[in-house]
């Protein structure tokens, strides 16, 4: 692909996932205009299905569902952003609803006790195994504490960080590449402006900085 030179290798898959949905809900133009050539094979999967007869903005959002946490993260950041998002797209990118579909929780279990570096039963006397909301970067579980106090503990998704880190690198990668290759795009700052989404993402991320601030 000539338009993927300085995409790692390690970022090669999900850079092919990226452009295959793109082309799957009717975006491919845009990667002809940045110039990143697609192979027959994965151009000839553009079966956009009940999309087909959607408008950008829906067919927009079934992207960034279908990518999953970084993306979904991403539109609802962008539901908030009237000064960078055409109110037609806000109004779709607004129906994307913190609540998603939970991680199983043997993949939860893991994290926890990784984390704490203990049995989750050496921890909490009772554990909620189905969580009271799900979210696109974590889930909250309700838990029982030695001293009967009842609480709510939340959960990163398993390799969320690494995912997010390769996305965004990815999408920054595109970023300098439409700010090339599309002149009118200049007056947008695409990079500057994904530079400031990915470090309110990535500050997500950081469940320390949040507990901080509850205790504050």
């Amino acid at each position: 692909m000539r338009g993927s030179v300085g995409i790692g290798l390690s970022h090669t898959k999900r850079f092919k996932e990226i452009i295959e949905m793109l082309i799957k809900y009717g975006f491919g133009y845009l990667l002809d205009r940045l110039d990143i050539y697609i192979p027959s094979g994965i151009r000839g999967k553009g079966i956009i299905g009940d999309c087909h007869d959607l408008p950008p903005a829906k067919r927009i959002v079934c992207i960034l569902q279908e990518l999953g946490p970084t993306f979904i993260k991403l539109g609802q950041i962008l539901s908030t952003r009237p000064d960078m998002i055409p109110k037609t797209y806000l109004d779709e990118l607004k129906k994307l609803q913190d609540d998603v579909i939970h991680t199983d929780f043997k993949e939860i279990l893991c994290q926890i006790e990784e984390e704490l570096g203990k049995k989750l039963e050496d921890v909490f006397l009772d554990f909620d195994q189905e969580p009271l909301a799900s979210a696109s970067l974590s889930q909250v579980h309700k838990a029982l504490l030695p001293h009967k106090q009842w609480v709510a503990v939340k959960v990163q998704r398993p390799d969320v960080d690494e995912v997010m880190r390769t996305d965004l690198e990815i999408l920054m990668w595109l970023g300098k590449l439409v700010e090339k290759r599309i002149p009118e795009s200049r007056a947008y700052e695409p990079v500057a402006k994904l530079k400031e989404l990915g470090d309110a993402m990535l500050s997500e991320l950081d469940f320390s900085m949040e507990g901080r601030n509850i205790e504050k």
